[in-house]
């Protein structure tokens, strides 16, 4: 008998959307629509379809964000796919050691999805259009034509083996990896944030090995933009810069009461270096 968790043999009661596909088209309903065809009782969340347009980082970051503040096993359904209908990437199952079921591209939008050994499967067309023989399955749309179906099977308690053929690894970017050079760390940054804060990819662990708290750390991006770290925004005075941990639990660059995104000139998947002054 294949060894699944228990969620899976009951069937999961929530999907977590995430896609690029804004509000404005048809993609986000007929993706729906995909699901509940399936399974009419799916619980689907809309998690967001505001992914900047093919932004593997973003969705990397976002989709790890979303997993680590809930609790119970779900399915996440992530669809950031610009790379559909080639054959670059396969079309991938994680099952990480929570519990929970990751559904999408293999191009590395779950690089940040990094629990002990997590299992990896291919989905295989052959055994999905077995179970679902009206499929048809188009170049362009594989959100709504192959993941949607395929995360509506899992949500009903369809064995995650009857839909896939195992897999040894799967696609990681690298743009979570910190590198440390003496007393110096060297990150980037990997997302914006709804109040312009600028996440790097360097969490309170990488962070308290290197320093300590009485120490002043100044983090440097580009050429010659210096900012401090402090604790929290009120340390500094309205408008002014600060690097600071935040909720997600990484370091960000922020400015009280405003918006550091628009202030600083920089791209995403940019350097930070953080020093002692």
């Amino acid at each position: 008998m294949e060894l699944v968790s228990q969620a899976i043999l009951m069937g999961f009661s929530k999907i977590f959307l995430i896609t690029d596909f804004g509000v404005g088209d048809w993609y986000v309903p007929a993706l729906k629509s995909s699901i509940l065809d399936i399974n009419a009782d799916s619980q689907i969340i809309d998690a967001t379809h505001d992914i900047p347009s093919f932004d593997i980082i973003t969705t990397a970051f976002y989709l790890h964000q979303l997993e680590r503040n809930i609790n119970e096993p779900s399915i996440y359904l992530v669809v950031v796919d610009p790379g559909v209908g080639g054959q670059k990437h396969s079309r991938i199952i994680v099952e990480n050691s929570k519990g929970n079921i990751f559904i999408g591209p293999d191009n590395g939008i779950f690089s940040m999805i990094y629990h002990n050994n997590p299992k990896v499967f291919n989905i295989d067309l052959e055994k999905l259009q077995t179970k679902l023989p009206s499929l048809d399955v188009s170049n362009t749309f594989h959100g709504r034509d192959i993941f949607g179906p395929t995360a509506a099977l899992i949500s009903k308690g369809v064995g995650i083996s009857e839909i896939t053929s195992p897999a040894d690894y799967f696609f990681q970017e690298n743009f979570y990896e910190v590198e440390q050079q003496n007393q110096t760390l060297i990150g980037k940054l990997i997302y914006i944030d709804k109040f312009g804060n600028v996440i790097s990819n360097i969490n309170r662990e990488i962070f308290g090995k290197s320093f300590t708290s009485k120490q002043k750390v100044i983090c440097t991006i580009g050429k010659n933009k210096k900012i401090a770290c402090y604790n929290t925004y009120s340390d500094v005075n309205k408008s002014e810069f600060l690097a600071l941990f935040g909720s997600s639990g990484y370091l960000e660059i922020a400015v009280n009461q405003g918006f550091a995104a628009e202030l600083l000139s920089f791209e995403l998947g940019e350097k930070i270096i953080l020093s002692t002054s």
